[in-house]
């Protein structure tokens, strides 16, 4: 790391805090974490532990991207759904237009 970051500071604390930190993580998982941070210009400053020991991400993989007959299955069900679908009872209607006539509109004076 210090050939690539010169501020880079190694010292037996750090080598016994660090090994501590990262004993549960591979040394490829955390070897291809550190070589990703090194490539990416935007990381100006050494990696901490964290860096190192992150997990593969949900996010990587990405959600779920429905194929062609899924996302026609999805768009038919969808479209079922509204043709059953029932509208508004008439009874509603009128007790809306009821409620409509009874409110009383504001002059143009107020």
């Amino acid at each position: 790391m210090q050939n690539t970051y010169s501020t880079f500071q190694q010292d037996d604390d750090k080598v016994f805090i660090w090994t501590k930190l990262l004993e549960d993580v591979s040394f490829e998982q955390a070897h291809k974490n550190l070589w990703r941070y090194i490539r990416n210009p935007a990381n100006g400053f050494p990696p901490h532990p964290g860096v190192l020991a992150e997990k593969p991400s949900q996010s990587a993989v990405g959600p779920h991207v429905p194929n062609a007959k899924e996302t026609r299955d999805m768009l038919d069900a969808q479209e079922r759904q509204l043709q059953s679908s029932v509208g508004i009872p008439d009874s509603f209607r009128k007790a809306v237009k009821m409620l409509e006539s009874q409110r009383r509109l504001p002059d143009a004076g107020e």
